[in-house]
Formats: C-alpha cells, structure tokens, sequence
C-alpha cells in the first residue's frame, strides 16, 4: 500500500463530511464541494493506480455514479458511504 490511500481515505472523508454538513444545515457549499469532489477523485484515481486494489476499483466506481445520483435522494449517501467503506477496506 502506498501513501495515497491513506491521502485520499482523508480527503474522501472531508469531502463527505462537507456534504453532510450541507445537507443538515441550511447554508450551501456548491463551489467548494464541486472542488473537494474533483480532489477526491483524482487522489482516488492516483491511489488506484499506484496501488492496484479491487475495493479502490470499487471507490472510483462509486465516485463515477455520484453524479447521476441527485444529492436530495437516498441513493446519494448510499453510494458516497459505500465508496467511503470501499477506501477503508483498502486500508485494512
């Protein structure tokens, strides 16, 4: 395992906690979480290549879903966590 798993494991985790904290309160964080979503997958990509792992293939399928997933459904937390149960898979 190299250092970009743990990277983006943390990254990853930020970006939805980001998320969380947009759906729960009333302020919004468009720009910013287009942002973390954008690093979130190029440091998922990286950790991929750098480290071949079913469960990272696993993250970035996830990752690619996410946008057809409206943000309002169910389906949007369910694929963020499972990409995020994915990395941490990879960790262990």
């Amino acid at each position: 395992m190299t250092v970009f798993v743990p990277i983006a494991t943390v990254i990853y985790a930020a970006t939805m906690s980001l998320g969380i904290l947009a759906a729960t309160t009333s302020r919004r964080f468009g720009r910013l979480h287009h942002v973390a979503f954008f690093t979130t997958c190029a440091t998922s990509l990286l950790a991929t290549v750098t480290t071949p792992s079913w469960y990272l293939a696993g993250t970035l399928c996830c990752l690619a879903a996410m946008p057809f997933c409206p943000s309002r459904l169910l389906r949007h937390r369910i694929v963020g966590s499972m990409g995020l149960v994915f990395l941490v898979m990879a960790l262990i």
